[in-house]
């Protein structure tokens, strides 16, 4: 919630196992200890599957980013610019299990974060940050 926010994201979905506001109270507890301010500011809607949300926003002209390492994926910082063109919907998977393998066909392309330390990733919410914030610089947004 918070980095959306922070970078005026259109809308946040959260989808499946992930938490959201009016789930249950932990969930609401923990969502306004780390959001801080931004829950009312930050669009966003919960939905059981992406599948049909990727698909009408990729209909509607948006870029399908993935973040997650695999095979196929590129270094967030030596993508062209161009495959960065706005609207971009940027996908991110689960802490552990990372992002379903149906969503990878909806991907314009899949970009990963280079890591080089002893850890496999960063969190959710930092990965989202590195991103979002380097896809608006590369854009001309900051």
């Amino acid at each position: 919630f918070r980095a959306c926010e922070l970078i005026r994201a259109d809308h946040l979905y959260l989808t499946g196992y992930t938490g959201y506001p009016g789930q249950s109270e932990r969930h609401a507890r923990r969502i306004a200890k780390t959001a801080v301010y931004a829950v009312p500011h930050q669009p966003w809607t919960h939905v059981e599957d992406p599948l049909a949300v990727l698909a009408k926003l990729k209909e509607a002209g948006n870029r399908i980013i993935v973040l997650e390492q695999t095979d196929k994926s590129v270094p967030y910082h030596k993508v062209r610019v161009t495959d960065y063109e706005l609207p971009v919907t940027l996908v991110l998977g689960h802490e552990r299990q990372g992002v379903r393998a149906e969503l990878f066909q909806a991907a314009d392309l899949i970009v990963d974060i280079p890591i080089l330390g002893l850890g496999n990733s960063h969190n959710v919410a930092i990965s989202a940050s590195i991103v979002l914030y380097h896809i608006l610089e590369k854009t001309g947004q900051i």
